[in-house]
């Protein structure tokens, strides 16, 4: 490991292969998360899911070179996986959230990833999908604003049209509109365009 980008409570990121590469290391959350990992339904798994699903349909999302798992848990284990993937700045992404910190930069650019962000969901929409954890953090752009997500949780369900589906996809949505809630990170106006274009009728 070469430098720790962030270091938080799921999970730590950090440098490698000089710095072409992020290793992803996933922490357990709860002892029930070891538990998970013999029927792959732990979050490595679920991600790595989310990863390959996002991308079958058309979406950008970085290249995994690498997965593993941890096995034999142990009591001073502190990590139930990780995954190495693309290191995304190296070909010029940044993250959404940049574009965002100041309501006076209401740029073209920043209008465009609006619409990217919305064309993205309705995709998702239609594949009767619900991202988990949908934040501007999770999100890098580069050019053309074009999207890669990133820490893809994602909920594929069997039908757009379910209750359950139409319930949790609104709630995803409405994360992203309320996420920031010590900052003005997104205008009013944004927001209601998003919530106009993506969100589902009861």
């Amino acid at each position: 490991m070469e430098s720790v980008l962030e270091d938080r409570r799921p999970s730590l990121l950090t440098l490698t292969h000089n710095g072409e590469r992020v290793l992803k290391l996933i922490k357990p959350r709860r002892w029930q998360e070891y538990v998970k990992l013999f029927w792959f339904h732990s979050r490595v798994s679920k991600e790595i899911r989310g990863i390959r699903t996002l991308s079958a349909i058309g979406l950008k999302t970085p290249h995994v070179y690498e997965v593993g798992i941890a096995v034999l848990p142990a009591r001073d284990f502190r990590n139930i996986g990780y995954y190495c993937m693309e290191n995304l700045s190296c070909r010029g992404y940044t993250e959404a959230y940049k574009h965002f910190k100041s309501l006076s930069d209401a740029s073209e650019f920043r209008a465009q990833i609006v619409q990217s962000l919305i064309q993205d969901l309705l995709v998702m929409r239609r594949h009767a999908i619900v991202f988990s954890d949908l934040h501007l953090n999770n999100l890098f752009v580069v050019e053309q604003a074009e999207l890669c997500w990133i820490d893809a949780g994602i909920i594929k369900f069997r039908s757009d049209s379910s209750a359950k589906f139409r319930r949790m996809f609104n709630q995803s949505v409405n994360r992203l509109l309320t996420f920031y809630r010590e900052e003005t990170v997104m205008s009013e106006q944004e927001k209601q365009l998003i919530a106009s274009q993506c969100l589902l009728s009861d």
